[in-house]
Order: C-alpha cells, then structure tokens, then sequence
C-alpha cells in the first residue's frame, strides 16, 4: 500500500557513544588549552568509511575533553600542544577514562657525504618516523635537519644520481637532537628491457635494484643509477596485481655497466592475497615451488 503524504514519518534515533579523558604534560601534570583531535580508524565502520571530518575540541584547565554523539568502534585521539608536544592514543567509543600523555618532539641533524668526505649537495634524503614519511634535500654542505619528530626509532636513507643508497636506524629521544652521518659510495648501472607487458602494464611497472627505482619506458627500456656493488636481484613488480620477474646480476666495481632482460612472456603467473586475522597482509613472501 502507498504511504499517505500527510502520515508522520517515524525515525528512529539512537543515543551515540562517548570518549572522555584527560590530557598529561610529559611530567604526568594535567594540560590544559591543548586541541584534541578524533578521528575513526580504517576500521570503526561509516566515520571512516565516509571520510567524514575529525572532530575537534579544546582539553579545559583540568587537561579534561569529551567527544558525544560517536558510532561504535575505535577511534584515533590526538593532543597537540603549542611547544609542539603531542600524544596519540588509540581507543574504543565507550571509554571516559582515557588518558593521553604529552611527548615533547626530538630533533634529527644530519649530512651526507661521500667516501672521501665531501659534501654531496642536493642528496635527497628521506626519514620514517612515527608513521610519518618526510623528504628533505641536502643543502650546499651536504647538512639536512627535521625537527618536531615523535621520539621513537627513525628510517634515514640518502641517494644522489650515480651514487648508492646509504641507510641509517637513528633513536629520536624527547627534547633532544639527534645526529647521523650517511656516507654514499659510487655504485654501478643495470640498464635492460621488459618484456611481455601490455603498455597499461608497463605504466604500472617498477624496476628495482639494490634502492635503485625506474619506470620502464614505452618500448620496455629501463635505467638503474648508483646501484651498489656486488651481486644482488634486479626485480620487475607490475602492481597492483604485484605479479614479478626477477633476476640476479653482478655489478664488478663503481662505474660498470650491466644489461638485462625481465621477460613476463616465459613462466607461469600466480596471483593470490595473503590474509592474517582476516585482513590483508603487505610485504609477506609468499614461495611457490
């Protein structure tokens, strides 16, 4: 039967849940006037699956914040302070008696060099850490700094054309700098082609070798600069499908040249997902005999 235009509509609302806490200075001291911020984890159902915006409030002179009206779910707190102190803490709707605790940031003071000592200016430099990728270039000394890092363990690696890709496990400690010393040393050349692939998948393609990465060109033609010395694996992944050729070469000595073939035509191809808990897994080695 069709519904009369003049009938009420009945809607049914549903009390939404909670998250309440406190913000702590680094010396367990509540801090107040700090942002808080909320935002649902990949997880915690629509708020994330909608992309909606995080939502925001100011932690009172008690260091005490409240978030209402929240889906069920996990959900991301983060505390930002004025001098740069943050704290992240992660928790289910629900909870009032969460706690996030102030980190004061560490500080990352480097330079690149070559064998012999000398600045490599214009070297870019990459750092992880906390879960956040930045990427920086060396100035005219060779000398790169980052501050407001999360204390915790730092990812350094350095590359310049021709030179092989320096990488560095650096300790960020809260309120200090730390220092590290990325010395590059010249590598070789792996040109070659790739064969079998569809021009989409060649768009698609990336060519690695010891840090080194290319994009293979329309006809298959690929260059790799500054890969390192020694006998290591030239590999070809199309993604996302991450179906892969590999092979191994031998770079004798700084400055050699070696050439290569990746073919997709020979071989069989095997495509699957690795999953753990029901979620998928990135990185697993998967061998196929």
């Amino acid at each position: 039967a069709e519904r009369d235009e003049d009938s009420p509509i009945t809607v049914m609302l549903t009390a939404g849940q909670r998250i309440a806490g406190r913000v702590l200075d680094a010396e367990g001291l509540p801090r107040g006037g700090v942002e808080v911020t909320c935002e649902g984890t990949p997880s915690s159902g629509a708020a994330a699956r909608l992309g909606r915006p995080s939502l925001t409030t100011v932690a009172d002179a008690q260091g005490r914040f409240r978030f209402s009206g929240l889906e069920e779910g996990s959900f991301i707190l983060v505390a930002s302070d004025v001098d740069g102190a943050t704290g992240r803490e992660v928790v289910e709707a629900g909870r009032e008696d969460v706690v996030v605790r102030l980190v004061r940031p560490g500080g990352l003071a480097g330079r690149v060099q070559s064998e012999d000592g000398a600045p490599l200016a214009g070297a870019e430099v990459r750092v992880l850490a906390g879960g956040n990728a930045h990427t920086l270039t060396a100035d005219t000394g060779g000398v790169f700094r980052l501050d407001t890092l999360r204390p915790g363990t730092a990812q350094v690696a350095a590359r310049a054309t021709g030179w092989a890709m320096a990488v560095a496990t650096v300790t960020i400690e809260s309120g200090r700098t730390a220092s590290v010393e990325l010395t590059l040393r010249r590598g070789g050349t792996v040109v070659g082609r790739v064969l079998g692939l569809t021009h989409r998948e060649l768009l698609n393609c990336r060519v690695m070798a010891g840090g080194a990465v290319a994009t293979p060109a329309g006809d298959g033609s690929f260059r790799l600069e500054g890969v390192p010395v020694g006998t290591l694996p030239v590999r070809a992944t199309v993604m996302p499908v991450l179906k892969s050729r590999e092979t191994r070469v031998l770079i004798p000595a700084a400055g050699a040249q070696v050439e290569v073939e990746l073919d997709f035509r020979s071989g069989a191809t095997v495509l699957g997902k690795v999953y753990r808990a029901g979620r998928p897994v990135m990185g697993a080695t998967v061998t196929v005999s």
